[in-house]
């Protein structure tokens, strides 16, 4: 039979083995308090001088802008695929949603690698680093409507 501190111990033990789980996962998500996680600190959030917080906001809004692009294609794509059933023929509109996915899934984690790019910049006081990011969605958006302007004429 198990003493008083039995539940606690087994309860620690649990805990314990959690921890060195995500220690071994090595995600980059570290457990605390109660279960709840949080992404830990990077070793360039320590380095450099903590930017105006002006301009960290300012970086982050860019980010959530990014971020509701790619919500965007990823609306596109479930659009498309679901309700465009005159739209192209089912390959068509298949092979079109799963592109906007892919691309809507890309660009989300892109955005999250230009904000962390941005904040050691700022960290640092160097210049923001330059993408072809912009390039490549405007081009994708152009031939997208070039694609759509071309049924409808066909039509």
């Amino acid at each position: 039979m198990a003493g008083p501190g039995a539940g606690y111990a087994r309860d620690n033990a649990r805990a314990c083995r959690l921890d060195a789980l995500w220690i071994a996962a090595g995600t980059g998500i570290e457990r605390r308090h109660g279960g709840m996680m949080f992404f830990k600190d990077k070793a360039w959030q320590r380095e450099g001088k903590n930017p105006d917080y002006r301009f960290s906001l300012a970086n982050e809004r860019t980010f959530l802008a990014w971020v509701r692009t790619a919500l965007a294609f990823l609306a596109g794509s479930l659009a498309i695929d679901q309700w465009a059933t005159a739209f192209a023929t089912p390959l068509i509109r298949s092979l079109l949603a799963i592109l906007l996915a892919i691309c809507g899934a890309v660009l989300a984690l892109v955005a999250l690698r230009r904000w962390e790019e941005n904040e050691k910049a700022m960290r640092k006081d160097e210049a923001l680093p330059y993408t072809r990011l912009l390039q490549t969605i405007s081009l994708m958006v152009v031939l997208i409507a070039l694609a759509l302007v071309i049924f409808i004429v066909a039509e």
